[in-house]
């Protein structure tokens, strides 16, 4: 029998404060909480997803980063020995230069 250990996924404050920045932008832009809601709910489910299979999403050129695309955003993580940490929620539709401000160099 193989055992596999799940590592729990945690959300660094940086992605936290992605999250929040994602929600109230969608909530004023809307003006109602259900896209906002569903897109919070995809977020959670990426994240158990990646509980269980950390290693399904494409990988980064640093190790053991990696890029989970939901829609229009990429959840990057790192794949610690005890945890999985959620880095930033980036959307992709933004300068991707600056994503080098918010993943750490190795």
């Amino acid at each position: 029998m193989i055992w596999l250990m799940i590592k729990k996924v945690v959300w660094s404050p940086e992605a936290k404060r992605d999250i929040k920045e994602i929600k109230d932008f969608y909530d004023k832009r809307n003006k109602s909480k259900s896209y906002s809601n569903k897109l919070l709910k995809i977020f959670r489910d990426a994240a158990e997803f990646i509980e269980k299979f950390p290693e399904s999403s494409y990988k980064t050129n640093r190790e053991n980063i990696r890029g989970f695309v939901i829609k229009d955003y990429i959840l990057f993580y790192e794949i610690l020995s005890t945890q999985i940490l959620v880095l930033t929620v980036w959307d992709s539709r933004r300068n991707p230069e600056q994503l080098t401000e918010r993943i750490p160099k190795q």
